[in-house]
């Protein structure tokens, strides 16, 4: 069958690119058995797992962008974004409450997918910036970037959804490898609206 087919046309994950999400997972077990502390205090498991991927993210987000750190657009945006998330990071932990990452979790999926829909919106001319593996297609930018940004704003909402009335496993699991599994789905989504539209 052609959608079928369509599974060889889907972009090649990077192996580093799970590093974060199996730390995550494997530091809140560890954490749910042996308590970590930091200044006397014990840390919430869902908190160090959650600022451990989001300093792993960032680390691998940076080793992918080193071209640009002495280009304008790095001092402009990637650098403060860098500097933002790591002091964000930080400050998760001297909260140390799991229900506070889990709504700033939420609030930031909503962030990027808000954003990547206003770009759609008011400057198409700039999604060939987006981090997304179809942000250098020039057929169907503005579509793909739309179904990749809806499909964040529902993430968002269904992690706040678990958060509210799951359990911190169901959490964990949801944001981590959920998360994967809708990046993997929401991306095979976009080849096929794709490939609709060019038989159209």
């Amino acid at each position: 069958m052609w959608i079928l087919a369509t599974l060889r046309l889907m972009p090649r994950l990077d192996p580093l690119g799970f590093v974060p999400v199996l730390a995550f997972l494997a530091v809140w077990a560890i954490g749910t058995e042996r308590e970590a502390h930091l200044f006397g205090q014990a840390l919430d498991p869902v908190v160090l797992a959650i600022v451990v991927r989001a300093w792993l993210q960032l680390a691998y987000n940076a080793q992918r962008r080193w071209r640009l750190l002495f280009s304008d657009v790095a001092l402009t945006t990637a650098v403060p974004v860098l500097v933002a998330g790591f002091a964000a990071a930080a400050v998760a932990l001297w909260v140390n409450s799991a229900t506070v990452v889990q709504i700033a979790w939420s609030v930031y999926l909503m962030a990027l997918g808000v954003t990547m829909v206003a770009y759609v919106l008011f400057a198409p001319g700039d999604l060939y910036m987006m981090p997304t593996p179809f942000a250098r297609n020039d057929r169907h930018l503005e579509g793909a970037h739309l179904i990749i940004g809806a499909a964040l704003i529902l993430q968002s909402l269904c992690a706040a959804a678990m958060a509210r009335w799951g359990s911190d496993a169901g959490w964990v699991l949801f944001v981590s490898l959920g998360h994967v599994a809708l990046h993997l789905l929401t991306n095979w989504i976009v080849i096929l609206w794709m490939m609709t539209c060019d038989e159209s």
